[in-house]
């Protein structure tokens, strides 16, 4: 070996590089994350050819980053349990949940089962528990890969708020019902596990159950507390000091206490309290989300840098069977889940597919089973678990984008390149794109030159009222919606004009009024509907003109078929970013 490489200079590589992949990832238009993962794969091919053997220290910098950028993570999903966010997905998720995690595991034990029952040497028991252990794992869902490509694409609607709540579940049932299912079968004796006797393994996850959710409960109190009396940067100071304690405090307590818990449904706890106690919690979330993207980024390119792509070779009849009906698991259980809680016109029913990605939690399963299970089987069961996470990386963030992408949660604007300005000289990332055909929704599209319009910063993906929605009905949706005005459609999807909150401030204090008045008698019908095309400069002086903070989108004016909205807050933010390029010496006009 000539040499080695020290752990400082090695961080350094790994952000440059880190920047390197995200910027070739906004030319080629794919998630920021798979070029993450690109590059650091990368680094380690050339580590390898320089330095031959890998150096010690970059297992603990890997184990340090991982449970660092979990933690943050988990943290900010954990905040979609708080009380507003529930008021739109409570009666829902509960129920997608069920449907989702119910064939995912189904799926994936069933078809695990016979595929192991079919392999040379097996007998029922053993292949049960393959089944079984294999379909605990097929239920976590990647929560980094996830949320970093939602917010990477400023993903906001009904079908996102689903994906991020049912990440944080799905790993809480992954992690006990793999539990669960290991110690069924040590007590059954299809197991043969010398580390723990059975009775020990129910304690033990009696206090991970109780422990996380004592742990993140009790800290995330104190930092809901602390947050409205020390100033930001003392907070920031404290939330990774408690991040740390939560991803290196579990060992200490075992040990010492004999009492344990799981890191990473402690941080979700963490994050669920904190939402719902702490004041303006939003304040501090803004901070933390650029502080955390270097952790984001070293957290990636170190995935890359270990994912196992020679554990391909060894997936086999049990590792294909695995993929395929856990991919089928997901997309049947969203899709049946959706239909069946008459959600078909709000959820994207292909919402599956955006709860493919894996990483992270499976890994942790994995390794839990080589530690405490003493068999060729055990590694047999990490071999898949390795070679599936491979191509669930790679390929599960751009399912994510398409998932959120075709359920019209993402603006138009977001999807375009930053920078992409018209040139006369075309930049690499176009003739790339030209060559392999790279489009937005899989369509081919002209490349033309044109100015920022309504249609670039539309949300299509809203609910509107029916004109004949009673008060209470009016009453129920403003209280789950976010916006301020509220637009009113009749049975045809034909705009007829708009709620204002201020509308209904007289009419909530007489009940007797509730059943006489529909969205009809207080909907204003003077607010005008704009076309797709409409400029941004002509659009934002219409917010201004009329005083609000939402404008609704008509297909024509015509057929006056409403499509989506604008909000003010959404074009201000996109001509800010026109400014900011055209400032850096770029012409003003959009290519798309």
């Amino acid at each position: 070996m000539r040499g080695v490489i020290s752990p400082v200079l090695a961080i350094s590589v790994m952000l440059i590089a880190a920047f390197l992949g995200g910027y070739l990832a906004r030319l080629l238009r794919i998630p920021r994350i798979v070029g993450y993962i690109l590059v650091g794969s990368l680094l380690r091919q050339i580590a390898s050819i320089m330095y031959g053997t890998e150096p010690g220290w970059v297992a603990s910098l890997s184990s340090l980053v991982n449970g660092l950028a979990l933690g943050l993570i988990l943290f900010v999903i954990g905040q979609v349990f708080d009380r507003q966010r529930l008021k739109n997905i409570r009666e829902t998720l509960p129920r997608l949940s069920l449907w989702e995690i119910s064939l995912t595991a189904l799926f994936a034990s069933l078809g695990c089962s016979v595929a192991a029952w079919s392999l040379p040497g097996m007998n029922l028991p053993l292949s049960v528990t393959i089944g079984l252990l294999l379909g605990m794992a097929a239920i976590a869902t990647a929560p980094a890969a996830t949320l970093l490509v939602l917010q990477e694409y400023g993903a906001k609607g009904p079908t996102t708020d689903h994906l991020l709540g049912l990440v944080g579940i799905n790993n809480l049932v992954s992690i006990i019902g793999f539990s669960v299912v290991f110690i069924v079968c040590v007590s059954l004796g299809w197991i043969d596990s010398a580390v723990l006797s059975t009775a020990s393994l129910w304690l033990d996850l009696l206090w991970v159950c109780l422990g996380s959710v004592l742990v993140g409960g009790i800290l995330g109190l104190v930092l809901s507390w602390l947050h409205s009396r020390v100033p930001l940067p003392e907070m920031v100071l404290l939330f990774f000091a408690v991040i740390f304690l939560l991803i290196t405090g579990d060992d200490w307590l075992r040990h010492n206490i004999g009492m344990s818990f799981n890191s990473m449904a402690a941080c979700l706890v963490l994050g669920g309290v904190f939402a719902n106690f702490a004041l303006n919690p939003s304040r501090f979330d803004s901070l933390l989300d650029t502080i955390g993207m270097p952790v984001y980024a070293l957290f990636f390119v170190l995935a890359g840098y270990n994912l196992h792509f020679a554990e391909l070779k060894h997936l086999g009849w049990l590792g294909v069977v695995y993929i395929v009906m856990r991919s089928a698991g997901k997309y049947i259980g969203m899709y049946r889940g959706i239909n069946k809680v008459g959600q078909a016109h709000i959820l994207e029913e292909k919402a599956g597919l955006g709860l493919l990605c894996q990483a992270g939690v499976a890994i942790g399963l994995g390794s839990y089973l080589v530690d405490h299970w003493d068999s060729p089987i055990a590694a047999q069961i990490n071999t898949v678990i390795l070679a599936s996470v491979v191509l669930y990386e790679l390929i599960g963030p751009f399912l994510v984008r398409y998932t959120v992408i075709q359920a019209g949660e993402v603006k138009l604007i977001t999807l375009m390149r930053p920078g992409a300005m018209h040139t006369d000289k075309p930049t690499l990332g176009m003739m790339i794109r030209q060559k392999i055909g790279v489009t937005l929704r899989g369509r081919r599209r002209s490349r033309k030159a044109g100015r920022l319009c309504a249609r670039h910063v539309m949300r299509t993906n809203v609910r509107f009222l029916s004109t004949k929605a009673k008060l209470d009905d009016i009453l129920h949706f403003v209280e789950r919606s976010h916006l301020n005005h509220f637009p009113v459609v009749d049975k045809a999807g034909r705009y007829k004009g708009i709620i204002h909150f201020h509308n209904l401030s007289d009419m909530v204090y007489d009940p007797a009024l509730a059943h006489l008045v529909d969205a009809m008698d207080i909907l204003d019908r003077n607010t005008p509907a704009v076309t797709p095309e409409i400029t941004a400069e002509k659009l934002l002086n219409l917010f201004h003109q009329l005083n609000l903070g939402t404008m609704p989108v008509v297909k024509n004016q015509r057929s006056k078929k409403l499509i989506g909205i604008v909000e003010q807050r959404d074009l201000l933010r996109a001509m800010y970013q026109l400014r900011q390029e055209q400032d850096g010496g770029s012409s003003a006009n959009y290519e798309f």
